[in-house]
């Protein structure tokens, strides 16, 4: 921009410390400003539009500022049932790798753990609920979860409906990886495991939250999932 200023404008006279500047193209420098206009109210009008496509259940940054829910975490492990297992959950700033340009700045939700003995199938995990004590929502209205994330382990995304009284909660099975991406999840992905517990029908009419749910071998460490930021898409 500054380059195309100099070729439309000409240095004419100093003095007295002032610059007298008479412009060969006022025309041009019209159309330079009007078009960086238009590309500034384009970019935020395209924003806007998908923000309000989303709905944030969280974006870990402390103040929820501007968030529809009132969430509450909860972490969970296999100790009731016998189990050793541990979890580990930190809320913080990603400090590693900010030179990566598909890095996320600011704060992030952290989760990992180690795998105990003594249960058979060790697990833990971290629910998030969408409203204090638990009290179910309906999300009709949404058609399924978009998540910006990193897992160096696998985990199963849960939805939590009351419906489900045994712990066989709709799951969504994420594959480890190293990059970071983003997930756009429908509803209809998500499944109950179909060899444990009752079935019931997917309804999005008492919805409490989601978890972040991890098994692994016993004796064994997790690795971390980190998320930026979840929420539901329309």
């Amino acid at each position: 921009m500054a380059i195309s200023l100099f070729c439309f404008l000409n240095i004419s006279q100093i003095s007295d410390g002032k610059i007298n500047m008479k412009a060969r193209c006022p025309v041009l420098i019209m159309i330079l400003f009007f078009k960086m206009v238009f590309l500034i109210l384009f970019s935020s009008f395209v924003t806007a539009e998908v923000d309000s496509k989303i709905t944030l259940i969280d974006d870990f940054e402390g103040n929820n500022k501007g968030l529809v829910f009132n969430t509450e975490r909860k972490e969970y492990t296999d100790v009731p049932a016998a189990g050793t297992s541990a979890i580990e959950v930190a809320v913080g700033n990603l400090i590693e790798n900010h030179s990566k340009p598909d890095q996320p700045i600011g704060r992030v939700l952290k989760v990992k753990g180690s795998f105990g003995t003594g249960f058979g199938y060790p697990f833990f995990g971290l629910r998030i609920f969408l409203a204090k004590d638990e009290v179910p929502m309906d999300l009709s209205g949404y058609k399924g979860i978009l998540v910006k994330l990193q897992n160096t382990s696998d985990f199963s995304l849960q939805v939590l409906t009351i419906d489900v009284t045994d712990f066989n909660e709709f799951s969504y099975n994420v594959v480890a990886g190293d990059e970071w991406k983003v997930l756009k999840i429908p509803f209809s992905d998500f499944k109950q495991n179909a060899y444990f517990g009752k079935q019931v029908d997917f309804s999005l009419k008492g919805v409490k939250g989601l978890a972040i749910h991890l098994i692994g071998a016993p004796g064994s460490n997790s690795g971390t999932v980190t998320i930026d930021e979840i929420g539901f898409y329309h």
